[in-house]
Order: structure tokens, then sequence, then C-alpha cells
């Protein structure tokens, strides 16, 4: 049997402080110690990179499959953006602790429910 994880929600842009709806799958090899579902963002491009962690979840399976619903309130800020120097992407990420599975769902978070595009500043 191949191991697989899965986030399965309706879409993958969303307005700050919206809810996300969906749930976690697994069909895995064995029974995992524990899932994890993580949401975050993190910087891309020039200079520092940065990163937060806004929410984490945790289950305890007894079964090696399965499927469990989850709800995250996403946070007001920072918004997806995308420009020549720095990029902001939001990801959730699934993962199967001890059987070294993971799944990672990248998601926009954006008032028009569109990644910004950051435009060249002149100088």
């Amino acid at each position: 049997m191949t191991s697989r994880l899965y986030i399965d929600i309706e879409k993958t842009t969303f307005r700050p402080n919206e809810t996300i709806n969906g749930s976690i799958l697994w069909a895995l090899d064995r029974t995992p110690k524990e899932i994890e579902l993580t949401l975050g963002w993190r910087t891309e491009g020039s200079g520092t990179e940065d990163s937060m962690l806004e929410h984490r979840f945790k289950w305890r399976p007894d079964h090696s499959a399965g499927e469990q619903p989850f709800e995250i309130i996403l946070p007001g800020e920072p918004c997806s953006c995308q420009g020549r120097l720095i990029t902001l992407k939001w990801e959730l990420e699934l993962r199967a602790h001890r059987i070294k599975e993971s799944f990672k769902q990248e998601i926009v978070v954006s008032t028009t429910e569109q990644c910004v595009k950051l435009s060249h500043v002149g100088g």
C-alpha cells in the first residue's frame, strides 16, 4: 500500500479573517502516533526570509486510515503577495509523525482573493 495524506478544502483563495472548513484524510501503511495540521506563511526572495506558524492542530488516530474535519479562522494579515524582491506565501501542511509522510497545500489570503502583485519601485 502506498501511504497517502490529503487536505480536502473547497477552495484555495480566502479573505483575511475568513474561516477555512475542510477535512484531513489519511491512508497509511500503519497507524501514526500523531497527525499534525499546520497553517503558516513564509517569505521568499532577496534578503532575510521570515515565517510564522499561525495555527497547529494535532490528532492521535486510532486507525491507519480515516478522516477528520477541521476549521481554521484566518488572521487579518499578512496578505499573499508576489514581487521581484519578495513573495509571501500561505500554506497548510499535514504531517504523519514517525511515518515521515507529508502533504502541503498552498493557499492565497487576500482582500481580493488574488495574490497581490507588487509593482517595481523606480529609483
